[in-house]
């Protein structure tokens, strides 16, 4: 029940002005599913190379090692 509490709250506009995610060593932040750059997923932006990726479920660490 508090996830749909939280996930409505960051839809709100001054929440996505004010909370930010901080991607660190990039573990724990997945490179498609995420909002870690540019303001929406890079599966949404990149939605041509996402279809052609392999790797769908891989985080932002999995990547840069890749």
């Amino acid at each position: 029940m508090w996830w749909r509490d939280i996930s409505a709250l960051c839809r709100e506009e001054w929440f996505a002005t004010h909370v930010h995610r901080s991607v660190g060593n990039g573990e724990n932040t997945f490179f498609w599913f995420d909002v870690w750059c540019g303001g929406e997923e890079f599966r949404a932006r990149f939605n041509k190379l996402y279809d052609l990726s392999l790797f769908k479920g891989a985080s932002v660490f999995d990547m840069c090692h890749l």
